[in-house]
């Protein structure tokens, strides 16, 4: 990855961890090769006010529809996106991209935040590492 991108990216998550609240934690999530941390809707001004002001673009499950290729497959890498949940995403659809997943609860007073690294010329482990760096994760 260029060094250019992993700069911006790690500016990113640092942003990203330092408005998480105390009790939230960043945790590997498998099944959609991202990192995931859930928090309480009460916290959840500060979070999206600091997404929207890190990722350029932001889609819903409307909006999806007339996006790029590239993130309609990161929709579809993290199972599409429902009604109230929104992608955030850098580059303009543009490989590569670090992209943001907001995902509010049903029981409507928690959110799940996953975040992950769209890059072809990344294999899934480096994603995770680059994740794993930039969050200040141990693996």
């Amino acid at each position: 990855m260029d060094p250019n991108f992993k700069k911006r990216f790690n500016t990113i998550c640092s942003k990203m961890k330092s408005v998480l609240p105390g009790s939230s934690v960043w945790e590997l999530d498998d099944r959609f090769n991202t990192v995931v941390a859930a928090f309480e809707r009460n916290s959840s001004e500060i979070i999206f006010s600091a997404l929207k002001a890190s990722f350029s673009q932001e889609w819903s499950k409307k909006t999806v529809r007339k996006a790029p290729a590239h993130i309609k497959s990161i929709a579809d890498s993290i199972s599409g996106i429902e009604t109230g949940q929104i992608v955030f995403t850098t580059n303009g659809g543009a490989d590569p991209v670090l992209f943001a997943a907001w995902w509010p609860w049903g029981d409507g007073i928690n959110i799940s935040l996953r975040i992950g690294v769209s890059d072809s010329s990344l294999n899934e482990e480096d994603k995770k590492n680059h994740l794993a760096e930039w969050l200040e994760l141990n693996l």
